[in-house]
């Protein structure tokens, strides 16, 4: 008997007989209970959803669902996966809730990059991540430079970048990587086409990103946003590596950390913002060094999407005066 797993010890395919599969081909991802984000870089000659995603089976329950930019579906047990989304493409991110975890494992091709192009439109386009290996965002985006603005816009489950014209992207999103999916959001129409492979940043914004996400679980949330802030504090002056916490109701909802931007050498604070519902309102406490908080005059009313301000035009807030 033959037993093929994954990286987590979960059998992926079983076989009393002789099968040959070419490990290199294979698509896994490894999901969390929650909100997922997620794309595909491998291609098969079945993209059916309930092809696709059936390594998942054995771990997904009723109303499970799937999002795509323009349609859902729902997972039923013993009849599989039914809604809008009835097959998956390598063009799109896709948003996956499941309420257990589980791993998404499949035989496919790698897709050929450079032979293909991911047409983007003004507004939200959500694209998929092609290549096999993770490059600088800088790197990966280099076909976008040609219609980039100011004030573009790109973020995946936990982080986001701003581009700005003549130094191109900066904040949390400093590499993409493979398997995961992202939402870019753009003032002109353009067309993506990535490079095979590259660099890696080598910057340690992904390990200050990695700490604040550890803080609260940003997957039980549907909608994300960002803010990037600035602060005026009476008698206090803000250092790197300070925190700023959103919260809804003394709940966490965001965490960012004083880093400084190289296009101007001001401190700002880049902040994921997560809810379920749009309209909630979010209050924000400074915690210096020493752990010790300020409350902020200012709040803002949760939408889905929105990106406010950046690091050029910070959103400035500020404690009594």
């Amino acid at each position: 008997r033959v037993w093929l797993v994954n990286s987590n010890a979960e059998t992926y395919k079983t076989s009393e007989d002789s099968i040959y599969i070419d490990l290199s081909n294979l698509y896994e991802k490894n999901f969390e209970p929650g909100w997922s984000l997620f794309s595909l870089n491998r291609t098969n000659t079945d993209m059916s959803t309930n092809h696709i995603l059936s390594s998942l089976e054995t771990t997904l329950v009723d109303l499970d669902k799937i999002k795509g930019q323009g349609g859902y579906g729902d997972y039923y047990e013993g009849f599989g996966w039914f809604g809008i989304i009835d097959t998956l493409d390598n063009l799109s991110a896709y948003k996956l809730n499941m309420q257990n975890p589980g791993a998404l494992v499949f035989e496919g091709d790698a897709v050929n990059v450079l032979n293909t192009p991911i047409q983007i439109v003004p507004g939200w386009n959500w694209i998929s991540y092609l290549p096999q290996e993770s490059i600088d965002v800088n790197t990966a985006l280099a076909s976008h430079v040609a219609t980039g603005v100011d004030g573009d816009y790109i973020k995946g489950a936990g982080g986001y970048s701003d581009y700005y014209i003549g130094f191109g992207w900066f904040g949390l999103v400093l590499t993409m990587n493979p398997t995961e999916g992202y939402l870019l959001d753009v003032q002109s129409p353009g067309t993506i086409i990535y490079p095979e492979s590259g660099t890696v940043s080598s910057l340690s914004n992904n390990q200050n990103l990695s700490r604040n996400l550890e803080e609260f679980n940003y997957k039980d949330y549907e909608y994300s946003g960002s803010v990037t802030i600035g602060l005026d504090l009476n008698d206090i002056t803000p250092q790197t590596g300070d925190k700023i916490r959103a919260y809804h109701n003394e709940e966490l909802r965001g965490v960012a950390e004083g880093v400084i931007c190289p296009i101007n050498e001001e401190l700002v604070f880049l902040m994921m913002l997560y809810a379920n519902d749009q309209g909630e309102e979010l209050t924000f406490r400074y915690y210096d060094a020493s752990d010790k908080e300020t409350d902020l005059l200012e709040t803002i009313t949760f939408v889905p999407d929105m990106h406010l301000n950046n690091a050029i035009d910070s959103y400035i807030m500020s404690d009594e005066h």
